[in-house]
């Protein structure tokens, strides 16, 4: 009799540790399958590298950001698509985030996509651990920022011209905000003969004539 309570204290210690493995993996599972659905929604790209600075794992997005399947991506460095010049200027710059263990935050980048054209990228980045506390890589994202610095690249070119235009303009122009001179062009210095430093500042009414065409006294 003791020997059959024994068998069947046994046998429900392994149906509880089976269960309990059961439920583990399930778990897992829904775990697993929970991350990997966020992860293929979102619109950045996801990746991890080892600690050889390899990809060990890229998400799905990377096709529709560079052009490749992930499968191509594994394996090879973020630097292996990237402008040499690019490669060998950020290199030595992550190289040092690694060694120190420092988070990647914001990093802007150049990538080639396969097609050919340069895709602006903005990285961030953590190191991650294994249970024993050992250092195994980064993960992190790559969020797309082509349109951005278009767009930037534009507002300043924009700048640039309109800048030049109101420098080299033939009749004098002040620009006046609250009633005092924010700034003028070169034309207004040859006018009045002065430094900008010398009349940035003044009240507008500094640059007026007493006299006004409309026969009006201007203020002192």
């Amino acid at each position: 009799l003791a020997e059959e309570r024994q068998l069947l204290v046994s046998v429900a210690n392994l149906l509880g540790r089976s269960t309990e493995r059961k439920e583990t993996q399930r778990v897992l599972y829904e775990s697993r399958q929970q991350f990997q659905g966020l992860v293929e929604t979102m619109h950045d790209w996801v990746w991890e590298i080892d600690t050889e600075g390899k990809y060990t794992y890229v998400s799905p997005q990377v096709k529709n950001i560079l052009g490749y399947e992930p499968d191509e991506v594994l394996g090879r460095t973020p630097f292996d698509f990237m402008p040499t010049a690019d490669a060998k200027y950020l290199s030595k710059k992550i190289a040092e985030l690694t060694r120190r263990k420092k988070p990647i935050l914001d990093l802007e980048n150049i990538k080639i996509h396969k097609d050919g054209r340069q895709i602006a990228l903005e990285t961030s980045g953590l190191p991650f651990y294994d249970s024993a506390g050992n250092w195994k890589g980064y993960r992190g994202t790559n969020h797309d920022i082509t349109e951005r610095k278009a767009a930037e690249k534009s507002v300043r070119e924009s700048e640039i011209k309109h800048r030049a235009i109101f420098e080299n303009a033939n009749d004098g122009i002040f620009l006046i905000h609250r009633g005092r001179l924010i700034d003028c062009n070169l034309r207004t210095l040859e006018i009045f003969k002065c430094k900008r430093k010398d009349i940035i500042g003044k009240p507008a009414e500094h640059f007026s004539p007493r006299l006004q065409p409309d026969g009006r006294l201007s203020k002192d």
